[in-house]
Protein backbone atom coordinates (compact mmCIF):
# COMPACT_ATOMS: atom_id res chain seq x y z
CA UNK A 1 0.00 0.00 0.00
CA UNK A 2 1.09 3.40 -0.77
CA UNK A 3 2.50 5.41 2.08
CA UNK A 4 2.85 3.01 4.50
CA UNK A 5 6.21 1.99 6.03
CA UNK A 6 6.50 -1.40 7.58
CA UNK A 7 8.97 -1.75 10.11
CA UNK A 8 10.52 -4.98 10.53
CA UNK A 9 12.05 -6.14 14.06
CA UNK A 10 13.74 -4.60 15.60
CA UNK A 11 12.78 -1.42 16.03
CA UNK A 12 13.07 1.08 18.49
CA UNK A 13 10.85 4.30 20.24
CA UNK A 14 14.09 6.28 21.37
CA UNK A 15 12.10 8.80 22.32
CA UNK A 16 8.38 10.55 22.04
CA UNK A 17 8.35 14.08 23.45
CA UNK A 18 4.98 15.21 23.53
CA UNK A 19 4.03 18.94 23.54
CA UNK A 20 0.87 21.39 23.03
CA UNK A 21 0.61 20.71 19.74
CA UNK A 22 2.05 17.97 18.69
CA UNK A 23 3.87 14.52 19.49
CA UNK A 24 7.34 14.30 18.39
CA UNK A 25 8.44 10.90 17.57
CA UNK A 26 12.03 9.34 16.81
CA UNK A 27 12.67 6.24 16.28
CA UNK A 28 14.53 3.40 14.86
CA UNK A 29 13.42 1.34 12.04
CA UNK A 30 14.74 -1.55 9.32
CA UNK A 31 15.20 1.60 7.33
CA UNK A 32 17.55 3.93 9.74
CA UNK A 33 16.52 6.29 12.49
CA UNK A 34 13.62 8.51 11.44
CA UNK A 35 12.02 11.55 13.25
CA UNK A 36 8.25 12.70 12.57
CA UNK A 37 5.52 14.08 14.24
CA UNK A 38 1.77 13.26 15.09
CA UNK A 39 -0.79 15.35 16.35
CA UNK A 40 -3.58 14.05 17.14
CA UNK A 41 -4.69 10.55 19.57
CA UNK A 42 -5.94 9.08 16.61
CA UNK A 43 -2.47 9.39 15.03
CA UNK A 44 -1.73 5.93 16.95
CA UNK A 45 -4.08 3.74 16.45
CA UNK A 46 -3.99 -0.29 17.86
CA UNK A 47 -4.53 -2.36 14.67
CA UNK A 48 -6.07 -5.84 15.62
CA UNK A 49 -4.75 -7.54 19.22
CA UNK A 50 -1.14 -6.64 19.00
CA UNK A 51 -0.20 -4.52 15.79
CA UNK A 52 -0.38 -0.78 16.01
CA UNK A 53 -0.06 2.08 13.40
CA UNK A 54 0.95 5.25 13.81
CA UNK A 55 0.36 8.48 11.08
CA UNK A 56 2.44 11.36 10.71
CA UNK A 57 1.62 14.94 10.19
CA UNK A 58 2.52 13.88 6.29
CA UNK A 59 0.16 11.02 6.15
CA UNK A 60 3.41 9.02 6.28
CA UNK A 61 2.05 5.76 8.32
CA UNK A 62 4.40 2.98 10.41
CA UNK A 63 3.10 0.25 11.14
CA UNK A 64 4.58 -2.21 14.52
CA UNK A 65 3.34 -5.36 13.11
CA UNK A 66 3.42 -6.82 16.72
CA UNK A 67 4.41 -4.46 19.67
CA UNK A 68 5.42 -7.34 22.17
CA UNK A 69 8.33 -7.34 20.17
CA UNK A 70 9.31 -3.84 21.30
CA UNK A 71 11.95 -3.66 24.25
CA UNK A 72 10.59 -2.94 27.24
CA UNK A 73 11.11 1.04 26.86
CA UNK A 74 9.37 1.24 23.36
CA UNK A 75 6.12 -0.57 25.18
CA UNK A 76 6.08 1.53 27.88
CA UNK A 77 6.29 5.15 25.45
CA UNK A 78 3.87 3.57 23.44
CA UNK A 79 1.78 2.69 25.90
CA UNK A 80 0.91 6.53 26.76
CA UNK A 81 -0.09 6.64 23.51
CA UNK A 82 -2.66 4.11 23.02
Amino acid sequence: VTGVQTCALPIWIVEARAGSSQTDWRVSTDRGEVSFATTTEESVRAQGEHAVLITDTRGIRYLIPDRRELDLESQKILRRFL
